[in-house]
């Protein structure tokens, strides 16, 4: 629905309606305080629901302990942390957004798509010609592995051209620790905002997956992640509030994480098994109900 904007004299209703509201600086206060009160709230009602033996669908209610609290306000913050950095769109960009998203929706169903949503995921081909350098950050010594992804929306698929220009977004990359001799892979996923290896490598703790327990790791970056979210415009996101950049984005994501799942197969032959945070659950999630051979897949708070 468009704007109800009344737009001054030359100016067109959409135009005004993209000049920044002068209340946006109390509502990215209003969200930087969410925090307090929402974790506050959860913290009762986890009180409420313990005192009472009540928990969701059967499972025994959580002691709301001091940690607990501190795990409800931490992921508030991060949640806050997003609203505060990122300026809203547009009222121009979500309207154009809403009309491709009612365009795909039709391509979809003419295409089949929606009666068997797993042809819109195609297997994708080998990894070829990757490269592989030596990086490391404080704690551990890795590869940071990059090839061309391949990956493209269908013809006249809406928001194809727009995604096809983010140029940073064309190749992709992992962060790789593997020991001499074979062993059983680990794919990790990480969450929004991530795709850096200090983030990644510490949130996946890494150093343990690799050497205590002897796995062979890798790290793959999703798009418009760390490098690959280089010179992006102005409100480009993944995910964000353009409903076919997300699925761009989500299917790029599929595409490029079962390339390294071959590419870990190719290697030794070892057992191969995906884990995944926050987007990076959704995304494994996905590649799982694709991917029939995996040896395990875990989804940790999936998006």
């Amino acid at each position: 629905m468009a704007p109800t904007t009344i737009a001054p004299p030359g100016e067109t209703e959409l135009e005004a309606a993209d000049r920044r509201s002068p209340f946006e600086p109390i509502l990215r206060w209003r969200s930087a305080l969410a925090p307090f009160p929402r974790a506050g709230l959860f913290y009762a009602r986890s009180w409420s629901n313990w005192l009472r033996h009540r928990g969701a669908d059967g499972v025994p209610a959580v002691f709301p302990s001091l940690v607990l609290m501190g795990h409800a306000f931490a992921d508030e913050a991060v949640i806050a942390g997003f609203r505060v950095m990122k300026s809203p769109s547009p009222p121009s960009a979500l309207i154009r957004a809403e009309g491709e998203a009612q365009a795909a929706l039709e391509l979809y169903g003419e295409q089949g798509f929606l009666a068997d949503p797993a042809s819109f995921h195609p297997l994708p081909p080998a990894i070829e010609r990757p490269t592989a350098r030596w990086d490391r950050t404080r704690r551990l010594r890795y590869e940071r592995l990059s090839f061309e992804s391949q990956y493209e929306p269908f013809d006249g698929e809406p928001g194809r051209d727009r995604w096809l220009s983010y140029s940073a977004n064309r190749r992709s990359r992992a962060w790789v620790l593997r020991h001499p001799e074979p062993r059983p892979w680990l794919v990790c996923v990480h969450g929004t905002s991530m795709g850096k290896p200090n983030l990644d490598l510490n949130l996946f703790r890494a150093r343990w997956l690799h050497q205590d327990l002897g796995l062979n790791v890798v790290f793959p970056v999703l798009p418009l992640h760390g490098p690959r979210g280089e010179g992006l415009p102005a409100h480009a996101a993944f995910p964000g509030e353009d409903v076919m950049d997300n699925v761009h984005g989500i299917a790029q994501s599929v595409w490029d994480v079962r390339r390294l799942l071959g590419w870990a197969r190719q290697q030794d032959g070892t057992p191969v098994g995906i884990t995944g945070v926050s987007l990076g659950g959704f995304v494994a999630a996905m590649v799982a109900g694709l991917e029939p051979d995996l040896a395990c897949a875990l989804l940790g708070v999936p998006a």
